[in-house]
């Protein structure tokens, strides 16, 4: 049936049923391993217009113990998970997200084919912006986190803030880097790039067969007084003791620079790609 559905029927559903594109809905399974900080909730946001239905996979923050909130975390998402894959709409949902690791993922089946993508940022940038949100009003534990943590150094020599982005997505976290950086590169469709942002997104939407340029940004730094005071303290720890945060992080650096590096070496042969769109007509073998 044409137009006539909603115009002449006002039935809205019945129009969208019976005129959508027939492969509309009929996309693989995507899950976006969402690092924090990584300008995930852009990345999210971006491809969640354009594929549905999708899912954020998350837990109530407000109602995590502020005493322990690392393990309550992980806790209460790993029984949202079991909701999420018994639950009887799985099979429809065609885009996950969340903060979760691989290796929560990796524990439950009904992911073992699904497509993962991800977002690295340099580790000294991401470790940054972690705290400076940690401890702002937009975190609802930020009291908590601010009296662990009065200042960045104690935040960046805490253990549980190290090698963050290793831990989103390594299989075994005792298992050298280089092996990690080959599963990574083995199990993931695609890993981005927050530093290449642009070309990283071209690319990604590539796969989803559509021509797509950054339009979202989320989640910007608040405009509060205290803002740039805290910005600057926290340059200032990073910079004075730069050496020894790279030693803690050494994992998520390796990682990340082999990433960055690799989709820089390409990046004179993708733009080209993207000129009138042959890109498209190349994937599918026109000539």
């Amino acid at each position: 049936m044409p137009v006539a559905d909603i115009t002449r029927h006002g039935d809205v559903l019945t129009f969208l049923r019976l005129n959508r594109d027939s492969r509309a809905f009929s996309t693989d399974q995507w899950f976006f391993v969402h690092i924090p900080k990584t300008a995930g909730s852009s990345l999210r946001e971006e491809i969640a217009n354009v594929i549905q239905p999708d899912l954020n996979i998350e837990v109530n923050y407000r109602a995590l113990d502020p005493q322990d909130w690392f393990k309550d975390f992980d806790r209460k998402i790993s029984e949202r998970l079991r909701e999420v894959t018994s639950s009887e709409n799985f099979p429809f949902y065609r885009f996950f997200s969340g903060h979760l690791k691989y290796q929560d993922i990796a524990q439950h089946s009904a992911f073992d084919s699904v497509r993962l993508i991800t977002m690295l940022r340099a580790p000294m940038d991401r470790l940054k912006s972690d705290y400076r949100y940690q401890i702002s009003e937009d975190n609802p534990l930020h009291a908590s986190v601010k009296e662990k943590y009065p200042t960045f150094q104690e935040f960046y020599r805490d253990p549980v803030n190290h090698n963050i982005i290793y831990k989103y997505l390594c299989r075994d976290y005792d298992r050298d880097v280089t092996e990690t950086i080959k599963f990574v590169e083995d199990r993931f469709t695609f890993v981005g790039v927050q530093e290449m942002y642009p070309i990283s997104i071209r690319l990604l939407f590539a796969l989803f067969g559509m021509r797509a340029q950054p339009q979202l940004r989320l989640r910007e730094s608040a405009s509060r007084p205290e803002s740039e005071a805290l910005k600057r303290s926290v340059d200032e720890i990073a910079e004075a003791d730069s050496e020894e945060i790279v030693g803690l992080n050494s994992l998520d650096f390796r990682l990340y620079d082999y990433f960055r590096e690799k989709l820089s070496e390409q990046t004179n042969d993708i733009w080209p790609l993207f000129d009138r769109n042959v890109i498209f007509q190349k994937m599918i073998g026109m000539a």
